[in-house]
Formats: C-alpha cells, sequence, structure tokens
C-alpha cells in the first residue's frame, strides 16, 4: 500500500542458486565430478552376482605372494590381481552379455605348514562394453582415490572371513600351493656363529681372572695376561654389538610362500554384488582429441 518494493535478500549464499547450478555442471561436464546422490540416481541396477557365486576359469595377473603370519596377524599384506575374461563369466552360468571382463583384487597370506596361499578378495571392478567401469564395493572417494577397498591397512586377520571372496585353485583347495621362501638358512647360521665368538672371548677374557671366596663375598684377581683379557673382552662386546645388529636388520624380514604368475584359480563370492550401469559414470575411454594435435588426415604438421 505504500508503494515502496519489498526488500530483496541475497541469493548467492543459499543452497541452491544459479551459482551452484553452474558450478555442478561444470564440475560434471568438465572434471567428470557428481555428487553421490547424482551418481545413485543415474545409476541403473542391470546384474544381481548372488552370494555364494564362483567364478572358476579365472587366471592370476600377479604372483600370490603370502607373508606367513606372526601372532596370527600378517602385517604389511602383498595384494594380487585375478582377471576374469566374458568367457569365464558366461560359462559359470552367469549371463552378464554387455560385460567385457572383471578384474579382482585382493590380498595373499601364507601357510608355512602346509606351503600355500590363501587370497581374500576386497574388490572387483566390472567393465562393460561401452567402456564404463563398476567397482564394487563402491569406492570411496575422499579417502581412497584409487578404489583399492582395505588394501593399505597396516595388519590384517589371516582368516578370509573379511571382504567379498576368496580364492581357491581349480580343484577348490582354498590354499594355492607355492615354494617356500624364507632366510632361515642364512639367518640362524650366522646368529650362531656369532654368539659361539662372543662366548669364546668372555672365556678368554674370565680366564685371566681368579676367583676367590671371602667373609667379603666373591673376589676376582687378575693373575694373567692383561691384554689377553682385554682382546677377551674387546671380542665379546664386538661380537654382542653384531648380534645386535644382524637381529634389527634380519627382525624386518619375513617368510613367504610364493605362486608364480598366471595360476588357474576360482573366485568364490560370500557378498551379493548389485551390478549398475551408471549413465554419467566414469569410462575407460572418451571421445577426445587434444586440439592441433594430429591433423584430419592422419599426419603431423
Amino acid at each position: 500500500a505504500s508503494g515502496k518494493a519489498s526488500p530483496q535478500f541475497p541469493t548467492s549464499f543459499l543452497g541452491e542458486n544459479e551459482l551452484t547450478r553452474q558450478k555442478a555442471a561444470y564440475e560434471e561436464k568438465v572434471k567428470g565430478r557428481t555428487n553421490e546422490k547424482g551418481a545413485e540416481e543415474s545409476a541403473e541396477p542391470v546384474y544381481t552376482l548372488p552370494e555364494n557365486s564362483t567364478l572358476v576359469g579365472s587366471r592370476a595377473m600377479t604372483a600370490l605372494l603370502g607373508r606367513v603370519p606372526i601372532n596370527g596377524t600378517v602385517t604389511d599384506p602383498y595384494p594380487f590381481k585375478v582377471l576374469i575374461g566374458k568367457d569365464n563369466l558366461t560359462a559359470n552360468g552367469i549371463e552378464l552379455p554387455d560385460v567385457e571382463g572383471a578384474i579382482v583384487s585382493g590380498t595373499a597370506s601364507g601357510d608355512w605348514t602346509l606351503s600355500c596361499v590363501r587370497g581374500q578378495v576386497n574388490s572387483v571392478t566390472f567393465v562393460f562394453s561401452d567402456g564404463t567401469v563398476r567397482t564394487l564395493p563402491r569406492p570411496d572417494t575422499s579417502n581412497n582415490a584409487g578404489g583399492q577397498n582395505n588394501n593399505a591397512q597396516a595388519k590384517q586377520d589371516t582368516g578370509t572371513s573379511g571382504g567379498i571372496g576368496w580364492i581357491s585353485d581349480e580343484n577348490g583347495i582354498p590354499c594355492i600351493g607355492g615354494e617356500r621362501k624364507s632366510n632361515a638358512s642364512t639367518y640362524l647360521p650366522t646368529i650362531f656363529g656369532l654368539s659361539a665368538a662372543g662366548a669364546a672371548g668372555e672365556a678368554m677374557s674370565q680366564g685371566q681372572y681368579t676367583t676367590q671366596n671371602n667373609v667379603n663375598g666373591i673376589s676376582a684377581t687378575m693373575t694373567g695376561d692383561a691384554g689377553q683379557a682385554a682382546l677377551g673382552k674387546a671380542i665379546s662386546g664386538g661380537m654382542s654389538e653384531t648380534t645386535d645388529w644382524i637381529k634389527q636388520r634380519y627382525g624386518m624380514t619375513f617368510d613367504a610362500i610364493y605362486v608364480p604368475p598366471g595360476a588357474r584359480l576360482a573366485v568364490h563370492i560370500t557378498r551379493q554384488l548389485a551390478i549398475d550401469y551408471e549413465d554419467k559414470g566414469r569410462k575407460v575411454r572418451y571421445d577426445f582429441t587434444l586440439p592441433g594435435g594430429v591433423s584430419d588426415n592422419g599426419g603431423l604438421d
């Protein structure tokens, strides 16, 4: 009624405005980013890999190197990768016509008594025919941009109860036979020799003293060669320091079981995996050409 315009509040500080919409569109188009809600809305369910599925005919891409656990714990376990081709997926009764293959990653531990390697599957990446990739479980982009779930843990339980599955050989044995690798054959004789030399030096030094019992207790008096006593002490002290140095260096070593690359394996899935197709998901390759790089006639200027 007064004819004055109502006050207008700035909208650039609100959660939904033109600036934030333009920024989101830019990041999605140029940087390939999208928020978690948008990614879930664009994902379309296409396949389901049920629990207790078995993918036979898989092949180890890397060697299986399983550290033998100490006190039931494996420190810094080695990773491994397994390749599953399209034919293997179809042969197992799992029809995934638009999936070209899968890559499985996990960590290994060794069993010294049985001389074999156990493997725990932590993640699997499916590659669609158009180049779109789908990793399960979904990688945490904030803490783990590489998509390697649970592979960076400093310590890991030696069992296969964690993760999304485990591996076995073609015969279904959940521990793949391999070759023992250990430095015990060099470590133990070295420690034995150093300890023997230290004991000999100590005996040489003590042999130059005479021990007597009196009212004040036990007393030792040098009755032999002082040079021999000093030499014995020097040998004993030097061997003791060398032994400590060797123990520290060898303390960082470990026993392991080694399986060469290319082993035929079976992947056992212990969790249901929902394979979704993201319309705006990442692809292996995009139709992109550097401006001014290669001319249309196929040659360089």
